[in-house]
């Protein structure tokens, strides 16, 4: 019973990471540079060159043919795919992504208004005016024209316009008040 426990105790203590304080030590020589050579979702396109964890290569990415290692050859074999593909597109559709999970997470825009004594606003809420408060309020830049308003904004109070982005349509509450 003895020798078990401590080789067990050994062999558990061997394979703790070290550690700096709170953080985990990461080392290097963990992840590796690999090739693409198929599209994979989230991770990259044909031809991108990017350091994995070695397990996430040795175990999913190698097996099923979705990488190689990156050796000057595979790097060669895979330059003119790699010219092809569009950087710029894939951070703008992630800067349009990020946009519509920031604005589903918002709970409202607050616009103030003059009231009249019939209880109307003097001027009224349009799509520009929702566009700059949402940027002097929570720093989203939307375009005027992406914003739909179903029923025109003449009065104070809870209001639900929508806003397209990404091909999908996302309701926003702006908040009317008396100035």
């Amino acid at each position: 019973g003895c020798p078990l426990l401590v080789s067990h105790h050994i062999r558990s203590s061997f394979f703790k990471p070290l550690a700096l304080g709170q953080q985990q030590v990461r080392y290097a020589s963990m992840r590796i540079p690999i090739v693409l050579s198929s599209p994979v979702p989230g991770i990259g396109e044909t031809g991108e060159e990017l350091m994995v964890r070695k397990g996430f290569a040795r175990n999913y990415l190698y097996p099923k043919q979705l990488a190689v290692p990156a050796t000057d050859d595979s790097r060669k074999r895979f330059e003119e795919v790699r010219a092809r593909i569009d950087y710029a597109a894939r951070d703008r559709i992630a800067a349009v992504r990020k946009a519509s999970k920031q604005l589903s997470k918002l709970q409202h825009v607050l616009v103030t208004r003059h009231v009249r004594s019939d209880g109307s606003l003097y001027s009224v809420v349009n799509a520009k005016v929702i566009s700059e408060k949402l940027f002097k309020q929570y720093r989203l830049t939307v375009e005027p024209a992406r914003i739909t308003i179903p029923i025109e904004i003449k009065t104070p109070g809870t209001h639900t316009v929508n806003v397209e982005v990404d091909g999908n349509t996302v309701p926003l509450t702006v908040k009317c008040m008396r100035r």
